[in-house]
């Protein structure tokens, strides 16, 4: 097998069992760093990366009757990896009668005007991938700014903090010198 230090410098990485060594080692690193900087803290956007940590705060949101947040910017993402521009009118109309639209079952908190810009672009029969970017980072910012931290702080968070086995500071001062 190559030396560390040599699949940091190549373009291409090596292939099977030391691409998945190198993608553990390049995660845990990258997991420490970002834990020492938010102070241990995970971020919103690491529920996209994280199976369990989605799921608790699934949980959570339920609890709040605020899970149609987490739906949405699910199912915005899945709008715009369609490539189909038929999947992509039924997704569109979906996501807007599910989400958006007035009265809705599971409506989102958004403005007036954003609606009717997604309401337009429909009518007009456009469906390009960014359809819902907007509203999706607008929905991104309440749960980061009102939903997150009560989630960081809640009874439902203790538990999957406990599981966590923390990186040890020898395999982080160890992976950075080979890095470098």
């Amino acid at each position: 097998f190559p030396s560390i230090k040599k699949i940091f410098e190549k373009k291409k990485r090596p292939r099977g069992r030391t691409l998945m060594a190198y993608d553990l080692l390049v995660h845990k690193i990258t997991e420490a760093k970002l834990a020492e900087e938010e102070g241990g803290k995970p971020k919103l956007e690491d529920i996209f990366a994280r199976r369990e940590l989605a799921a608790d705060f699934r949980d959570f949101l339920y609890q709040r009757h605020s899970q149609e947040n987490m739906q949405f910017v699910f199912e915005a993402v899945l709008y715009s990896r369609l490539q189909d521009t038929e999947q992509k009118r039924t997704k569109a109309l979906q996501i807007f009668q599910k989400f958006c639209k007035l009265g809705a079952d599971h409506a989102i908190n958004l403005d007036e005007p954003m609606i009717n810009r997604i309401k337009s672009r429909i009518s007009e029969d456009e469906f390009p991938p960014d359809l819902f970017e907007e509203s999706r980072l607008e929905v991104m910012q309440i749960m980061r700014i009102e939903l997150w931290p009560q989630f960081i702080r809640s009874k439902t968070f203790q538990p999957l903090k406990k599981k966590e086995k923390p990186v040890s500071k020898k395999l982080l001062k160890r992976s950075t010198t080979l890095a470098n």
